[in-house]
C-alpha cells in the first residue's frame, strides 16, 4: 500500500510500512448493496494495515470487493502489498469521467448524463432494446433525489420517453392532432355539448392509442432486450467500441491484485487455498475438508432450484450432475477465463459413461452444445463473483444444466444474485470459540427502520443535506433492537406498495436481520447506513460522492472495528475482543445444554422405538438403513469373501467410478453396508459421551450472570 493511504493505528503507533504480525488474523463479510458498495475498499485497505485476512466471504456487490481483496492477500502471501493499491485505488477509477462516451455507453447515457463515471459506463446493455430499458431506469432514479417517491420516478420517466421512443410519441402527437381537428369541426357544425363530447372521445382514444404503442415497445423491448437475454439487460462484457464492461473491468482488478497480467492464467480458488500459509495455527479438525489458506467464499442463489448455492462448489454427487454450455458461457467472461474452463473441465461426452447412457434430452434445439462439467475448487474467482452479483433485471441471469439421472433428462439452472437469499452471510466462518474475529460490515437502507444509537458517528451528505451514520455496539448488549418499519403515509396506493414492498424486503432479509441481532454477533457487525439519496441503485452518482463514501463510512467502519478489537500497545489483547469470547463460549454452553435436554431419555427409553444402543449392537450385522444390502456374511464361512455379493447401487442409472476417478464424480453408496467393529465403537462411544455431559451438565449447571438474548438455539440445516 502506499505510504500516503497509511496512518498509525489508533493503538499501535508505529512506522507506516511495518506489515501486520503473521498470527494476527481476521475473517470479514461484506453484504450487498450495489452502488453502496464502493465504500469497502477504503474500510478493507484500512482493515489490511492491522489484520491479514485469512476467511472472506460476500454476496452481490460484496463478493465483488472480496473476490479482490481476496487477490490482494494472494499476493500479500506471496510477498508484496501491491496488490492492496490496486483495490486502493479502485474508488477513484469508478469515480472517473468518461469525457467521449462512445457505443453502448453513449446510448444509454446520450441526453441523461453529458459526462457519465466510470461506474456507470461499466452498466453495457447487449443489445439497443436493453439500452433503451436502462435509459429508462436511469431516468426514474436520478441521483442525489432525498425521498425517491413514485411521483419523481414517474415525472423522470414521462421526460424520457418522447427520447427513448421518438415514434411513440410521434403516433402520440398526430392522433392528437387528429382527435384536435375532429374537435375543431364538432365545434363548428354543432353547439358546445356536441362539441365537448367531440374533444373529450378523440383525445382521450389518441391517448389510449399512444399507450397501447408505448406497451407494445417496451413489452418488445422486454423481450429483445432481458427475456431474450437470460432475464437481464446485461451480461457484463463490453460491448463493440464501447470500453470494458463490469466483469471485464473486475477480471483485470483481479488479475492485477494477484499480481498476475489480464491475460495470464485466471486466479482460482485452489490458488487461494495453497497460498503459504503464513502464520496460521494448526486446522481444528485435521481430519476435516482440505485446508485453506485463504477461505474465499461468495452465495449465488439458484432459482431453479429456489435456494442459495455457495461457492465454490463443494465436492458432492449432487454437484458433479452440475455442468454448463461453453457457447452460453462465452459471452459472460474473458477469453482468458474460458481457456482455463475448457482446459480443466471434463466435457460431459468424456465422463457420460459415469451417469449410464449418454443423453441429450431436454437441451434446447439448434445447434449442439458443448457441456462441460461445473468446475469447483478450479473454478476461477471471476465466475464465483458473476454468479453472484447478478442484480436481478440488470444483469442477466448465469445460465447452466442440470443431469436429472432419475428422469435420464436435461434441467435449466439460472444463477441470480446471492442477496436474493443470504445477503449477509456473516455465519460462513463461524466457530465454538473464535481463534480470531470475524468482522462484518452491514449496509442498510435510510427507511429500514434500522435506529442508530446517540454514540453512531454521524454524517452529513453535502449533495442532499440529510444524514447518515455508522456506528458498532459499545458492549454486548447493545444492538438488539429490531427493526422499526412503517407503512407509509398517505393514500392507499401508498400504503398498499409499500406494504408490498416490507412484505417482500422481510422475506429475502429476514434471516440477515434476525442474525444479526444475536449475541456474539451484532458486536463485531458494523453497520453503516447511507443518507437518503446515496448509494443503492444510484448508477448515475457523481464521481466526487464515489470517493467520498469510502473516506468517510469505508473508513469510519474500519476504524469503529479497529478501536474496538485491535490489541493494545502492550500486546494485551483489547477488552472487546475478551468479552466477546466470553459471549460465545456462553453462547455454546447455553446452545449445547438445551439441545442435550432429555437425550438419554429418548435415545434409550422412547415409546414404541428400539433403544439407540441396540440399534447400534445390531448395525454391525444388519444394515440399519432400509434399502441395504442384508446381513453381513461371516467371513469364516467356506467362501465368504467377508463381503456383500451385491454392489452398492448409488442409483438407477450410476456406475461405480473407475479406477483414479478425481473427486466429485459420482460415488458408490457406502451407508448401505453394516458397520464393522470400529465403527459400531466409535458410535456406542460418542452415544455414551453426550449422555455423560448431559448427566454432567444436569450436576453442575448454574444459571449464569450473563443470559444471551436472544437466546441462542442449536440447529441443523443443510450446506449451501
Amino acid at each position: 500500500m502506499t505510504a500516503s493511504a497509511r496512518r498509525p493505528g489508533p493503538h499501535e503507533p508505529r512506522e507506516p510500512d511495518e506489515p501486520p504480525p503473521l498470527e494476527r488474523c481476521c475473517d470479514l463479510v461484506l453484504t450487498g448493496g450495489v452502488t453502496s458498495g464502493v465504500l469497502y475498499p477504503a474500510a478493507v485497505c484500512h482493515l489490511a494495515l492491522h489484520y491479514r485476512f485469512h476467511a472472506l466471504g460476500g454476496t452481490s456487490v460484496g463478493a465483488l470487493a472480496v473476490a479482490i481483496t481476496a487477490a490482494a492477500e494472494y499476493q500479500r502471501r506471496l510477498g508484496s502489498d501491491a496488490g492492496f493499491d490496486v483495490l486502493a485505488q479502485v474508488p477513484e477509477k469508478l469515480a472517473a469521467p468518461i469525457a467521449m462516451p462512445q457505443g453502448r455507453v453513449k446510448d444509454v447515457c446520450d441526453g441523461i448524463e453529458a459526462q457519465p463515471t466510470t461506474l456507470l459506463s461499466l452498466f453495457q446493455p447487449d443489445t439497443r432494446a436493453g439500452a433503451r430499458l436502462l435509459r429508462l431506469f436511469l431516468a426514474a432514479n436520478p441521483t442525489g433525489v432525498v425521498k425517491l417517491g413514485w411521483g419523481v420516478r414517474l415525472r423522470g420517466l414521462l421526460r424520457e420517453l418522447p427520447t427513448t421512443y421518438p415514434l411513440v410519441a410521434g403516433t402520440t402527437g398526430l392522433a392528437l392532432l387528429a382527435a384536435f381537428g375532429l374537435s375543431w369541426a364538432g365545434w363548428r357544425t354543432s353547439g358546445w355539448p356536441v362539441g365537448l363530447l367531440a374533444t373529450f372521445l378523440p383525445v382521450l382514444g389518441a391517448l389510449a392509442l399512444g399507450l397501447v404503442v408505448l406497451l407494445l415497445a417496451i413489452g418488445r423491448d422486454l423481450r429483445r432486450g432481458a427475456l431474450d437475454n437470460h432475464l437481464g439487460l446485461c451480461t457484463g462484457r463490453g460491448q463493440k467500441d464501447s470500453g470494458k464492461g463490469l466483469i471485464d473491468w473486475l477480471h483485470d482488478s483481479i488479475q492485477w491484485a494477484s499480481g498476475r497480467q489480464s491475460h495470464e492464467t485466471p486466479l482460482t480458488f485452489r490458488d487461494l487455498w495453497d497460498a503459504p500459509e503464513t502464520g496460521l495455527p494448526p486446522p481444528a479438525d485435521p481430519t476435516g475438508p482440505r485446508r485453506r489458506s485463504i477461505d474465499l467464499r461468495m452465495v449465488s442463489t439458484c432459482l431453479s432450484h429456489g435456494r442459495p448455492v455457495e461457492l465454490p462448489l463443494a465436492d458432492s454427487d449432487e454437484n458433479a450432475t452440475l455442468f454448463f454450455a461453453l457457447e452460453e458461457w462465452q459471452p459472460y467472461f474473458p477469453d482468458p477465463v474460458i481457456a482455463l474452463l475448457r482446459s480443466t473441465c471434463p466435457v460431459y461426452e468424456d465422463i457420460a459413461d459415469r451417469y449410464g447412457a449418454p443423453t441429450r434430452d431436454g437441451l434446447p434445439p439448434g445447434p449442439r452444445l458443448t457441456l462441460l462439467q461445473m468446475p469447483r475448487e478450479r473454478m476461477p474467482l471471476l465466475v464465483a463473483a458473476r454468479m453472484s452479483l447478478s442484480f436481478p433485471g440488470i444483469f442477466s441471469t448465469v445460465p447452466a444444466w442440470s443431469l436429472d439421472l432419475e428422469e435420464r433428462c436435461w434441467r435449466r439452472l439460472r444463477y441470480s444474485d446471492g442477496g436474493i437469499c443470504a445477503n449477509f452471510p456473516i455465519h460462513l466462518f463461524d466457530a465454538a470459540v473464535p481463534r480470531w474475529p470475524t468482522f462484518g460490515i452491514l449496509l442498510s437502507e435510510p427507511d429500514s427502520g434500522l435506529q442508530p444509537p446517540p454514540h453512531a458517528t454521524e454524517f452529513r451528505s453535502p449533495l442532499t443535506g440529510e444524514r447518515g451514520h455508522v456506528w458498532l455496539p459499545r458492549a454486548h448488549h447493545e444492538g438488539a433492537a429490531s427493526l422499526n418499519q412503517q407503512l407509509p403515509e398517505g393514500g392507499v396506493l401508498s400504503a398498499v406498495i409499500g406494504y408490498a414492498l416490507q412484505s417482500l424486503n422481510t422475506a429475502r432479509r429476514w434471516q440477515d436481520y434476525t442474525l444479526s441481532r444475536m449475541p456474539g454477533v451484532r458486536e463485531r457487525v458494523a453497520r453503516v447506513t447511507l443518507a437518503q439519496g446515496e448509494g443503492e441503485l444510484d448508477l448515475r452518482m457523481r464521481g466526487a460522492d464515489i470517493e467520498r463514501l469510502g473516506q468517510t463510512y469505508g473508513r469510519c467502519a474500519a476504524d469503529l472495528l479497529l478501536d474496538a478489537y485491535l490489541s493494545r500497545a502492550d500486546a494485551q489483547p483489547s477488552p472487546a475482543w475478551s468479552e466477546h469470547r466470553w459471549v460465545r463460549w456462553n453462547l455454546l454452553a447455553e446452545g449445547l445444554r438445551a439441545r442435550l435436554a432429555g437425550l438419554t431419555q429418548a435415545a434409550e427409553d422412547a415409546p414404541c422405538s428400539t433403544p439407540l444402543s441396540s440399534q447400534i449392537d445390531a448395525a454391525t450385522t444388519t444394515c440399519p438403513l432400509r434399502g441395504g444390502l442384508g446381513e453381513r456374511p461371516d467371513p469364516d464361512a467356506p467362501g465368504s469373501t467377508g463381503r456383500p455379493e451385491q454392489r452398492p447401487p448409488w442409483s438407477a442409472h450410476r456406475r461405480e467410478p473407475r479406477h483414479g476417478q478425481g473427486p466429485g464424480q459420482p460415488q458408490p453408496r457406502t451407508d448401505l453396508h453394516p458397520l464393522d467393529d470400529d465403527q459400531r465403537a466409535a458410535l456406542a462411544a460418542l452415544l455414551d459421551s453426550l449422555c455423560a455431559v448431559e448427566a454432567q451438565m444436569g450436576v453442575v449447571w448454574r444459571e449464569q450472570p450473563y443470559q444471551p438474548e436472544p437466546r441462542p438455539v442449536l440447529t441443523v440445516r443443510p450446506s449451501l
